[in-house]
């Protein structure tokens, strides 16, 4: 369950899950799914920063490991910041670019289908840097060049946006950067690899991708 929920919402899914026919033993915050996931809990202590960048969200936690047992110590983010919000700017740039129009004038529909697009020549970059695709625009057809560095310029400011969050989490519960065993990334867009090098640049510790 998402790490905000309080005694109410986690009270309300247990109920769900007992009249499911579901026997819960235990609700794990998303954070702590996480750090599972990647096996933290075999570590005695540390304190660890989840950076959950989906589909629409964005989620900030800070864990604390103590003799195998996870606390969540604090939370924040942007619920309306995720990885749909790349896919658009990255649209954005490429057709204004290539094709001199501005996507914000096109109609709700055409940039959703635009967007949709641009997610999967996005999902592409995991293998390759660059790449050529026909797209129409306004009825107008081209072959165009799509590029890592393009992406990566469009995306710049919203990375910019998730560093600023998290950064905003530490100096709130006035935490030492120096003594964060990690970052732990999680959701899809988080596999973007410009935001790996930016988090190292920034904060200078490990990051468990």
């Amino acid at each position: 369950v998402p790490a905000y929920f309080d005694e109410k919402a986690r009270s309300g899914i247990m109920r769900a899950a007992f009249m499911s026919g579901f026997r819960v033993r235990r609700l794990i915050n998303e954070p702590t799914a996480a750090a599972f996931a990647y096996g933290l809990e075999k570590n005695k202590e540390g304190v660890f920063f989840v950076y959950d960048l989906g589909g629409g969200t964005f989620d900030v936690s800070l864990l604390r490991l103590t003799e195998g047992v996870f606390k969540v110590i604090a939370t924040g983010g942007d619920p309306k910041l995720g990885g749909d919000d790349f896919d658009y700017l990255f649209a954005k740039f490429i057709i204004k670019k290539e094709f001199n129009e501005n996507l914000d004038n096109f109609s709700l529909q055409e940039k959703l289908k635009l967007s949709k697009k641009f997610k999967l020549f996005k999902e592409k970059f995991s293998e390759l840097d660059v790449f050529f695709e026909d797209l129409e625009v306004n009825n107008n057809f081209k072959k165009i060049e799509i590029n890592i560095n393009d992406f990566n310029q469009s995306i710049i400011p919203l990375i910019d946006k998730t560093i600023e969050i998290s950064s905003q989490l530490l100096d709130e519960v006035e935490f030492d950067l120096e003594k964060i065993s990690g970052f732990i990334l999680v959701g899809g867009s988080s596999r973007i690899k410009l935001i790996t090098q930016k988090l190292k640049d920034s904060f200078k510790t490990k990051i468990f991708d």
